[in-house]
């Protein structure tokens, strides 16, 4: 069965692409308008006259200039040449509101989809449950042992560099044996991607701890494009009942408790919480650096029952991530111990082995902690609507582009696109292209998908040609048969 979720951001969600855009080279600042301007070359091409003596310059500027600062200026003077009064939506579709950012700074870009959404991918949510999960497993599991012990448990892998090993653990909670890979249910668990439509510059600081004194690192900042508070999207999560029977699967743990989603989730919701009132008792009730608006909004969404709280994506802390875990679980002589031998292979070149490891969090320059986000389930007709909803203005954005026309001349009406995602059932034919939602992927057979036609035509058919298809992942199709005027099957054609 399929549950669906409604997820609000608590706080501002990043989730890094890799990549870093550049000043003068990627993004182009207005701070006028407290907004940047992503550069997209499609568009910068077609609203300038741009020869090849401006593509020197910017190109000499770019591998010339050392300072980001030189190259942004650069730009902007050559833009201004071409056109003394040019906007943002001259050079980019994609236009960030930010508060502050400087000229030379980098900004970090969100994961986006190949429609231009910002994607939240399941992976992440997926992550974070099989975290806490872990966590307070092995803390049930272990909780009268007064701790692990380094050696037996592989947190130090080896002699040359520390490393943290999830074997044992994994032995321990799912089978005691080197099988313990096919009695991992996380398997079977399958998460749709979340998309956002809107985004924002953010600036982040460092703030520490160290020997009880509290400190904010401004030298220490980042740019994010984050995800804003208070956004909505829509995901869904089921098992995999079909790999699941299939694996046979014999597990120790009880299934019925801990495979079913809610369960998984209220789990999960606990481990935040723990993390969140550690945080709260470490760092936001000792500075007035943090938001206490933000932090008491957080705060209260622990006690929703009717929704779980996770906190996901990058710069949320160490506790959230996988080695996290020994905070909970070592005892204290061998926290010490590995926090003296991480120090002495991370810095041979200090004689303080003995000094403790500062703890720090990432901040926006407001105070709001990163990442954390609010599940409410829904029901399916409520999901399908928002996203129809959403695929609609991906279309109008991404799909519908009006060349610029000379304004002297008589302005034609723009050509009738191609593509339309919401046909009637009349308008279709074979070879017709469509936008459909996998709904189903089992292995060795078709996968199942939900084409998008105009409602109530809309139909499921069965596609070819890919067999990598993810629930609830969004591809452009090829109708390749039809019975009694219905599509009944399509075959992929790529990834939207």
């Amino acid at each position: 069965m399929i549950q669906y979720f409604k997820v609000t951001t608590l706080s501002p969600i990043f989730i890094g692409s890799g990549i870093s855009l550049t000043p003068g080279a990627d993004y182009v600042h207005f701070p006028e308008r407290k907004i940047v301007a992503i550069l997209e070359p499609e568009i910068l091409f077609k609203k300038f006259d741009l020869d090849e003596r401006f593509i020197e310059q910017w190109s000499n500027a770019l591998m010339n200039l050392e300072s980001r600062q030189e190259k942004a200026i650069t730009l902007r003077n050559l833009l201004k040449q071409k056109k003394s009064n040019f906007k943002p939506e001259d050079i980019s579709e994609t236009i960030i509101p930010t508060e502050e950012i400087r000229l030379d700074e980098e900004i970090k870009k969100h994961l986006r989809s190949g429609n231009g959404l910002l994607m939240i991918p399941g992976s992440s949510i997926k992550g974070a449950i099989r975290t806490a999960f872990f966590s307070e497993s092995l803390i049930s599991i272990y909780n009268s042992t007064g701790g692990l012990n380094l050696n037996s448990f592989n947190i130090l892998k080896n002699n040359n560099k520390p490393k943290y090993s999830d074997r044992n653990f994994n032995k321990k909670i799912f089978k005691n044996n080197n099988d313990y890979a096919t009695h991992d249910f996380f398997r079977f668990l399958l998460i749709s991607d979340g998309y956002a439509e809107r985004s924002i510059i953010v600036k982040t600081l460092s703030v520490e701890v160290k020997d009880d004194n509290l400190s904010k690192r401004d030298d220490l900042r980042t740019f994010l494009e984050c995800i804003p508070e208070e956004t909505e999207f829509y995901i869904q999560m089921k098992w995999n009942e079909n790999l699941f029977e299939r694996n046979k699967v014999e597990n120790n743990i009880d299934r019925n408790k801990n495979e079913e989603l809610l369960s998984l989730l209220n789990i999960s919701k606990d481990r935040t919480k723990k993390l969140f009132e550690k945080d709260k008792e470490l760092f936001f009730d000792k500075t007035d650096h943090y938001n206490q608006e933000s932090i008491e909004k957080i705060e209260e969404s622990f006690y929703d029952k009717n929704s779980f709280v996770l906190r996901i994506s990058g710069q949320t802390g160490y506790l959230n991530m996988t080695g996290g875990w020994q905070e909970d679980l070592l005892s204290i002589s061998d926290q010490e111990e590995l926090a003296l031998y991480v120090r002495r292979i991370t810095d041979r070149n200090t004689n303080n082995n003995s000094l403790p490891f500062p703890k720090s969090r990432r901040i926006t320059a407001d105070g709001k902690p990163l990442g954390y986000i609010k599940l409410t389930p829904i029901e399916k007709s409520e999901y399908y609507h928002a996203l129809d909803h959403q695929l609609k203005k991906a279309f109008e954005k991404k799909e519908i582009i009006t060349i610029p026309q000379d304004e002297t001349q008589p302005r034609n009406e723009p050509e009738k696109p191609s593509l339309n995602p919401f046909f009637t059932g009349n308008e279709i034919k074979l070879n017709t292209e469509l936008i459909a939602e996998c709904i189903s992927s089992p292995i060795g057979r078709k996968s199942r998908v939900k084409v998008f036609l105009k409602e109530p035509n809309t139909v499921e058919a069965d596609m070819n040609g890919y067999a990598s298809a993810v629930l609830g992942k969004l591809y452009k199709v090829k109708v390749t048969r039809m019975q009694y005027g219905k599509v009944t099957e399509v075959s992929f054609v790529r990834e939207v």
